[in-house]
């Protein structure tokens, strides 16, 4: 049997750390032990734990060893943070059974665990939550409290959604499965609504395979390093599409269907149809193509040229909503 405890989670309907309370805690573990149905005390039992939880299964071991057979550790808090002189280690020589402790220097506390298994239930029971939002709410709990000072560093709100990005993408990667230029360009839309992040991934995976799809794909990377290049050579670009200036017929057809398919796409992406979105998206592919093959964007005339450039930043702006598509790897297989 294993009675395995992570900082407060549930295990059997019980709750059995509190962080405030260390004789409820430990009342509770050996009630856990005593009253589990599993429980055989002809079989080897183990204690578990992680930081807190941790620090506590191995000082109830060393007070009663007789309660379990071994421990299992993880990420065991040597010291208060930030005071690595007061060292908790006095009890551990008294423990009496076979004892793990694993700990890493990437993640001493586990955070990225923890997080993972936010990023999991958000996901799997399809949550309606922000994870910003959830960290500003989780944030509110310690205002007027002396840990709040910490968090008027400049970096913490940048610092922490980096960290939680970085767990979305981990899961959208390693757990689902998706290949990382899909989860790249998804998350370039948008990253903290984790469910609608994971529906868009589903719909760029399964359209990727599409003539059109690739072609739009090549055609918005050859837009995005226009418009890069353009700003390095400290090139103007129209605030807006003069239609004066669209000479070439094939820059005029191409202004003229983006509009409508904008709308299109808007309203598909409001129902959360990404499938057909992306499909309204891949039918710009003629056009697109008509455009590149017949106008040059880079021309002396800087009205001309700042006005196609327009054209392309608008182009690139309006259906850039569900997925980045110059993201994609479309040459070989990812």
């Amino acid at each position: 049997w294993l009675q395995f405890d992570t900082a407060g989670r549930q295990y059997s309907g019980r709750w059995w750390t509190d962080r405030r309370d260390r004789v409820g805690d430990w009342n509770g573990w050996r009630q856990g032990s005593a009253g589990e149905p599993s429980y055989d005390q002809q079989q080897p039992g183990a204690y578990g734990g992680q930081s807190y939880g941790g620090r506590q299964a191995t000082m109830l071991a060393a007070a009663e060893p007789e309660l379990a057979d071994g421990l299992l550790i993880l990420s065991y808090p040597l010291h208060p943070p930030g005071k690595p002189a007061q060292l908790r280690t006095a009890h551990l020589p008294k423990l009496q059974m076979a004892s793990l402790f694993v700990s890493g220097s990437k993640d001493p506390f586990a955070l990225r665990r923890q997080a993972n298994g936010i990023v999991k239930i958000i996901a799997e029971h399809k949550l309606a939550f922000r994870l910003t939002e959830l960290m500003q709410d989780a944030r509110c709990g310690y205002q007027g409290s002396e840990a709040e000072q910490k968090f008027k560093n400049p970096d913490y709100v940048g610092s922490v959604n980096a960290f939680l990005r970085e767990r979305v993408e981990f899961y959208l990667r390693d757990v689902r499965g998706f290949s990382y230029d899909v989860v790249n360009a998804v998350l370039a839309a948008g990253w903290d609504d984790l469910v609608d992040a994971i529906a868009r991934a589903e719909a760029v995976a399964a359209m990727r395979s599409s003539t059109d799809f690739e072609s739009i794909s090549v055609a918005f990377k050859r837009i995005k390093n226009i418009l890069q290049q353009a700003a390095e050579n400290m090139r103007a670009v129209a605030d807006a599409i003069q239609p004066n200036l669209l000479s070439e017929p094939a820059e005029r057809e191409l202004a003229e269907q983006v509009p409508e398919a904008a709308k299109q796409v808007e309203a598909l992406r409001s129902q959360k149809d990404y499938r057909q979105a992306l499909a309204a998206i891949s039918s710009l592919r003629p056009r697109v193509d008509k455009f590149f093959d017949k106008v040059m964007v880079m021309v002396d005339d800087d009205a001309v040229r700042a006005n196609r450039l327009a054209l392309l930043q608008n182009l690139l702006r309006e259906f850039s909503t569900i997925a980045d598509f110059s993201e994609i790897v479309t040459e070989g297989k990812v």
